[in-house]
């Protein structure tokens, strides 16, 4: 009898392995579905290039980039137009923020500020990667925004 218990145990192991294989796409979706609603920041990525992000609590919605090889969390602002980082981030993603002229004027919510331009050399967003991306960097500005 013992016997026949062994093999009942590794017939459901085999047949929950074989399950488990042949669900892998279905469980790698709902991974991504709890990931993205316990990290807002972070996309749920559904193929052909497109990201897909929740709106956290506050109503806005923030995305966890990787610029320059270095993860940055950014506010999505539709209003802006570019990457706006202050200066203590742009110093922290190896731009030379002392260099730069900061004689470029932005409307933000906050009114008229003076702002330089630069370039990223590289952003990540999920499955999306792109190359000498332009930005501002803006005193004052808070959060960094993707525009």
């Amino acid at each position: 009898m013992t016997a026949v218990r062994y093999v009942a145990l590794w017939a459901l192991i085999v047949l929950g392995l074989v399950t488990a294989y042949a669900f892998r796409p279905e469980a790698e979706y709902i991974y991504k579905r709890v990931a993205g609603a316990a990290m807002p920041s972070r996309p749920i990525s559904s193929g052909g290039g497109v990201e897909t992000f929740r709106k956290a609590n506050d109503g806005h919605f923030y995305i966890t980039a990787e610029l320059n090889g270095r993860e940055v969390e950014l506010m999505v602002d539709t209003g802006a137009t570019v990457i706006v980082l202050p200066p203590d981030d742009a110093e922290a993603l190896g731009i030379a923020v002392s260099t730069l002229r900061f004689n470029r004027p932005f409307e933000t919510a906050n009114g008229r500020v003076m702002g330089a331009m630069t370039r990223i050399e590289t952003i990540r967003i999920g499955q999306i990667d792109r190359q000498d991306v332009p930005a501002a960097i803006v005193p004052d500005v808070g959060k960094p925004l993707l525009g």
